[in-house]
């Protein structure tokens, strides 16, 4: 209940400053409460206007405390569903927190998991890092309630370090969504000097949160005043990244860590015709200067390939449970799974079918350079192929067939095997 409580205090702090575009919560409560009050007076007094007749005070309280509540209530219904469009159309972090480190189930399902209950012990990437002793842990700037990302990671064998972890003195700015890139960073960097002491292997799961509205980040740092627009936020993520590896190559633990830096989304694509696919085109740098040789992949893919490719990359011998492959193999074939609330899709050969409610089917050819939607049929070897892939996936989770019991677990031997 304490959890549950915690959850709802956060999740509702963040939404009054994204409401209240991060102005004084007392004057933008005044706003709320005065506005249907002030609302419904003007419309009792166009009544009586019109009416030209007098009223006595129980007519007066019926129909202006009557007008004034149902403004209350069209706002909560209302808003509710606005929510929900920005969450899943505009600000999507939620949808795509778990692809890297899961490899394929929120991506797939097309609503989130993080949310869904009975959702602890899903086959992901930490752990197969977990059971080779690595110490696993999901680093958040804000406060992990929102989305119930705690829940979620902690009950997927992941520690959680959030914004309420981090002392006053480490915190230098912070703003409604949590601490600054570079608070974060440095609050990494002790906990794998930590774990590096002890002797242990880390993998870290850093999700960083400067680059969303109102923009702001501490000033002085580039050359774009903080709050101006996503511009600013952007070289802003670049210069705290840069200052991170840069103090990173510095540790002890720098010649043997794999770096992975991929966005979980790109700005949103609402009201756009069909499925953006340049929308979703989002980077990926793998970074190891010791052992990867600079290059770059021009292949399709998808975040459900970043965990294949890095456990290839380490050499683990492992049974995968993924649905993704190494995107570094000669055999790799390209294809990217996209999607939002409503449309489920799937870019290959430079085509894009988009499966949609009631069984509409959708073919864009091109549609890097193209706009046009023609209607396509559940016979197409790419219809078959998405639906195999969503239909798939939704089988896998009704079954619970994605739960560590499927997987099993790492020899003993290759767990001592990775402690240095």
């Amino acid at each position: 209940m304490r959890a549950l409580v915690a959850r709802l205090r956060a999740s509702a702090w963040l939404g009054l400053q994204i409401e209240s575009n991060w102005t004084d919560p007392f004057l933008f409560t005044a706003y709320a409460i005065t506005h249907p009050l002030a609302t419904a007076l003007i419309l009792a007094g166009m009544y009586w206007a019109v009416s030209g007749t007098a009223h006595g005070a129980d007519t007066f309280r019926g129909l202006y405390l009557g007008s004034a509540f149902h403004n209350y209530v069209v706002m909560v219904l209302v808003g509710m569903g606005w929510m929900i469009v920005e969450e899943r159309e505009e600000f999507e972090t939620l949808k795509y927190v778990y692809t890297s480190p899961i490899g394929m189930f929120n991506y797939l399902a097309g609503r989130s998991l993080v949310k869904r209950p009975d959702n602890e012990h899903l086959y992901n990437l930490g752990y197969e890092f977990k059971n080779r002793g690595y110490d696993v842990a999901f680093l958040y700037g804000g406060r992990g309630y929102f989305d119930n990302m705690n829940a979620f990671f902690s009950g997927n064998g992941y520690g959680i370090i959030d914004q309420t972890d981090m002392k006053s003195s480490e915190i230098t700015f912070k703003n409604a969504w949590g601490v600054s890139d570079e608070d974060l960073y440095r609050k990494t960097m002790k906990e794998a000097d930590a774990a590096y002491g002890r002797g242990r292997h880390f993998f870290y799961h850093v999700m960083t949160t400067s680059n969303h509205m109102p923009f702001t980040y501490p000033e002085g740092k580039i050359d774009i005043p903080s709050g101006t627009g996503r511009s600013g936020a952007v070289k802003y993520t670049d210069y705290a990244l840069k200052e991170f590896i840069s103090s990173a190559k510095k540790q002890k633990w720098f010649d043997d860590t794999v770096f992975i830096v991929v966005a979980d989304h790109c700005a949103g694509s609402a009201g756009e015709v069909g499925l953006p696919v340049k929308k979703y085109h989002i980077p990926l740098f793998i970074y190891s200067p010791k052992n990867i040789t600079p290059r770059e992949i021009a292949k399709t893919s998808s975040q459900i390939d970043i965990a294949p490719t890095l456990l290839a990359l380490l050499g683990f011998n492992y049974e995968s449970h993924f649905w993704g492959n190494d995107i570094l193999s000669d055999d790799f074939a390209g294809r990217a799974l996209i999607g939002n609330y409503q449309k489920l899709g799937l870019y290959k050969d430079e085509k894009l079918v988009i499966l949609s409610p009631r069984k509409k089917i959708d073919v864009m050819e091109k549609p890097l350079t193209q706009n046009q939607i023609a209607k396509g049929t559940a016979a197409d070897p790419l219809s078959l192929e998405a639906m195999a892939y969503y239909q798939g996936a939704d089988f896998i989770l009704k079954h619970k067939m994605n739960r560590w019991e499927y997987a099993g677990r790492t020899d003993p031997v290759v767990a001592r095997a990775s402690h240095r």
